[in-house]
C-alpha cells in the first residue's frame, strides 16, 4: 500500500488541532520549524520515520493511525 502524504498530514493536522496546539508549539516540542510541519500538513513533503514517531508520541498517538488512518 502506497504512503499518501497528503492522507498523514491531514491526521497530523487533525490530531494537532485536537490538542489546540500550533504549528510552532508542536514543531519545538520535536526539535524542527514550523515552515516544516506546515510542508507535512499540506502534504509537500514526507517526514522521516524517527520524526514521524517523535511526531506520534508528541500528538499521543500510534504510528499506525497517523501512517494508515488505522
Amino acid at each position: 500500500m502506497p504512503l499518501d502524504p497528503k492522507q498523514i498530514g491531514k491526521r497530523v493536522r487533525s490530531e494537532r488541532r485536537r490538542l489546540a496546539m500550533s504549528q510552532n508549539t508542536l514543531a519545538k516540542l520535536i526539535g524542527t520549524t514550523q515552515g516544516h510541519v506546515s510542508d507535512w500538513e499540506r502534504g509537500t513533503h514526507m517526514m522521516s520515520l524517527e520524526t514521524a514517531a517523535s511526531v506520534c508520541d508528541t500528538l499521543a498517538v500510534s504510528l499506525d493511525h497517523v501512517v494508515f488512518g488505522k
